[in-house]
């Protein structure tokens, strides 16, 4: 009989003691699923320009194309450890119509390219241009509500953007582009950098900064949906 009731105050203690760890652990699993699942209702859709027959520019053997598909899946494993849900209009060197490319709905559609600045331009000045551009559009075929959308996504990445260290930002400007004027989405361009700039070339090429620049698109993101809400 004593052994019995010694068993079972024994079982009974260490009950007390393991049942605070499941209760912790499963609130853990549940706070994660539930942060998850909320984010995984947001869609990004990440569009590296150019590929296949269209390398864009080049500076020596650097292509465009490549580069810019390098950087939006550094972007891409990032977005998709914090939960979001991101799709890619192209994930290898393809090429895509910019008709078929604004096709891709999402909660946000970022599209990625590098800049430069012709050769016809004398050195000097091309060595002074140089730093990340971000483009929207005034008019947006599907739905005039995107444009409004899609100045404050620019905002929200002009923030972060300009946090980067090692290449500066020159700010949001407005251009006529098809990939954005026939958007289903809230739609962005940014150039993310002038590959004809020596300086802006070695920060994009350098993949020790990619971390960085998907950090910066993480936080961006994030307040452009926080923002959606106010």
């Amino acid at each position: 009989m004593m052994v019995k009731k010694t068993g079972f105050v024994v079982g009974c203690l260490l009950a007390f003691l393991i049942f605070p760890f499941f209760v912790s652990a499963r609130d853990e699993i549940l706070a994660d699923t539930l942060k998850r699942t909320t984010a995984m209702k947001f869609r990004v859709v990440l569009d590296p320009g150019h590929g296949g027959r269209d390398s864009a520019t080049r500076a020596g053997a650097i292509s465009e194309k490549h580069l810019v598909l390098s950087i939006a899946k550094a972007v891409k494993t990032r977005l998709e450890q914090e939960g979001f849900d991101v799709v890619m209009t192209r994930e290898r060197d393809e090429f895509v119509s910019l008709s078929q490319r604004a096709l891709v709905k999402g909660d946000v559609f970022i599209s990625l390219h590098a800049n430069t600045v012709a050769d016809t331009v004398g050195e000097g000045i091309r060595s002074m241009i140089k730093g990340i551009e971000i483009y929207t559009t005034n008019h947006m075929e599907r739905s005039e509500e995107y444009s409004g959308k899609s100045k404050r996504l620019a905002l929200a990445f002009q923030q972060q953007l300009s946090e980067l260290r090692g290449i500066n930002l020159r700010g949001i400007k407005e251009k006529s582009l098809a990939v954005l004027n026939q958007n289903q989405s809230p739609a962005i361009l940014i150039e993310l950098g002038f590959i004809s700039n020596k300086e802006d070339l070695a920060f994009l090429i350098n993949h020790l900064n990619y971390p960085n620049i998907a950090a910066a698109f993480v936080k961006a993101i994030k307040i452009y949906r926080s923002n959606l809400s106010r």
